[in-house]
């Protein structure tokens, strides 16, 4: 499946140090923005979709479409994963 339009990737960055998840979100994005790709990812770390154009938030029998602005802030992590907005884990 080479030069296909969308691509469908499943937590892509796993087991990557930061430095490739950056460069390879960077890959990503410029891809579709410059190449007219359409990318649709799973990722298990929300600050990785900060340059999503949108951001579906799915767990614990809820959900939230919006964008990264919306979508990335404690308060909505808090409910998606059921820690404490104040919890250090939020660093954005």
């Amino acid at each position: 499946a080479q030069d296909a339009d969308i691509m469908l990737l499943d937590e892509p960055v796993s087991h990557l140090d930061l430095y490739y998840k950056e460069r390879f979100m960077e890959l990503v994005y410029f891809l579709t923005q410059q190449k007219n790709k359409a990318a649709i990812s799973v990722l298990h770390e929300p600050a990785l979709a900060y340059k999503c154009n949108k951001i579906l938030l799915l767990g614990r029998g809820w959900h939230y479409f919006g964008t990264p602005q919306d979508a990335l802030k404690p308060k909505m992590l808090s409910r998606l994963y059921g820690i404490s907005e104040k919890s250090p884990l939020f660093f954005l």
